[in-house]
């Protein structure tokens, strides 16, 4: 119910500092490489300052397009309130929230080249990139990130597991696309409803049921074994 919910909580009272904090790290290879970043205030009084941008004095509302030359890999994103903010390029991603560092990560493949780009904040973290139970990379990955083109691309259809030795943030790209990676989890996860699911498992079998708003309605459920995963079609569910 969003009245009850909006009654006991305000999300710009909940995420707002009195002074500036990390709230993401710059990650995503067409945004070190190329793509500008454009931030938009969600509040008020907001101070923005990503790599050597210097601080931006933003309001509600009011947007900022931060250099590429400005940023790089690695780079926190420090913020007083709520801001979003996302690559100008064609299949750039969103900056990579600091709350979604984990130390693992399981992804379903489906189409395209697999890419990788990993961000360590919090120290050097040994990573290993497994298809299945195989590993198909592992390294030392630091504060500045690694960008991985071509070398752990299986085949779609398969589950990969990124496992790290501390908190990492890592991103999805292929070709034309970028996805932020939520840290792997059995509890419930919250989405605006939308055409597809892709659903990774790790190393347990798993039932995993949804619960869908849209115009299928209702819910259902699906069972996968480990290191697998399923590619939902709500429109046909």
């Amino acid at each position: 119910n969003f009245n009850i919910t909006k009654s006991l909580g305000n999300i710009t009272a909940t995420f707002s500092y009195n002074q500036t904090r990390i709230v993401g790290y710059v990650s995503a290879n067409i945004m070190d490489t190329a793509g500008n970043l454009n931030i938009i205030s969600l509040c008020n009084n907001n101070i923005v300052e990503v790599g050597s941008s210097g601080q931006q004095m933003l309001n509600f509302g009011d947007t900022v397009s931060i250099s590429n030359a400005l940023i790089t890999r690695g780079d926190p994103i420090y913020a007083k309130c709520p801001i979003q903010g996302d690559s100008d390029r064609d299949g750039g991603e969103s900056f990579s929230p600091a709350s979604w560092a984990s130390t693992e990560f399981t992804y379903y493949l489906y189409r395209g080249t697999n890419r990788w780009t990993i961000v360590s904040p919090y120290g050097d973290s040994y990573v290993k990139i497994k298809d299945g139970a195989n590993i198909i990379w592992n390294g030392t990955v630091t504060s500045s990130g690694v960008y991985l083109p071509n070398q752990a691309d299986p085949e779609n259809g398969n589950t990969v597991t990124i496992e790290s030795t501390l908190p990492i943030n890592a991103q999805h790209e292929t070709p034309g696309d970028s996805i932020n990676m939520y840290p792997a989890t059995s509890g419930p996860i919250y989405g605006v409803p939308s055409r597809y699911m892709q659903i990774g498992t790790g190393s347990e079998d798993t039932k995993i049921t949804w619960y869908y708003q849209g115009s299928c309605g209702s819910n259902s459920s699906v069972s996968l074994s480990k290191y697998t995963g399923a590619f939902i079609n709500f429109a046909s569910v």
